[in-house]
C-alpha cells in the first residue's frame, strides 16, 4: 500500500485488487497489473506497468522478508518511538539556577482603595 500511495494510487482500487489476485496465488506481471487496472478502472501503458512491476516486486520481497522473521507472543508491540539511534544518547544538560531580578518590598495598604489603584509591580507582587 505504501508503494501505491507514493505513486499518487493509494486511494483507488487497483492496490486492493492487485493484492487480492496475488493472495489468490497468482504473480506480479504486466499482465496481472493489466487485469487489476481493468477492475478498478484505469489505464497504463506499457512502460507505465514496467516501472510498476519493479517497485511491486521490490515491495513484495520485503513483505516476504518480514513474514520470515519469527515474532512471538512475548514480543510487545513498539508503542513508545524514539528517534534517537541506537547507541547514541541525547547531550546531557546541567541545571542552572534560575536568576530572578530581585522586587521591591512594598508595604501593604491600608484601605480597599488603596489596593485597587496600586501600580502593576514588574515582575509579579510579593503579597
Amino acid at each position: 500500500m505504501s508503494y501505491f500511495a507514493s505513486v499518487g494510487l493509494g486511494s483507488t482500487l487497483l492496490p486492493g485488487v492487485l493484492w487480492a489476485k496475488v493472495a489468490a496465488g497468482e504473480d506480479i506481471n504486466a499482465a496481472t497489473i493489466a487485469a487489476a487496472e481493468e477492475i478498478a478502472g484505469l489505464k497504463f501503458d506499457d512502460a507505465e506497468r514496467a516501472m510498476m512491476l519493479d517497485g511491486l516486486k521490490q515491495q513484495e520481497s520485503r513483505i516476504e522478508a518480514l513474514h520470515k522473521i519469527p515474532l512471538r507472543n512475548s514480543v510487545s508491540p513498539a508503542i513508545v518511538f524514539d528517534p534517537m539511534p541506537a547507541g547514541k544518547s541525547p547531550p546531557l544538560y546541567t541545571k542552572r539556577a534560575m536568576v530572578r531580578s530581585p522586587v521591591a518590598v512594598r508595604s501593604l495598604p491600608t484601605s480597599d482603595d488603596e489596593i485597587a489603584f496600586l501600580p502593576p509591580v514588574s515582575g509579579g507582587s510579593r503579597f
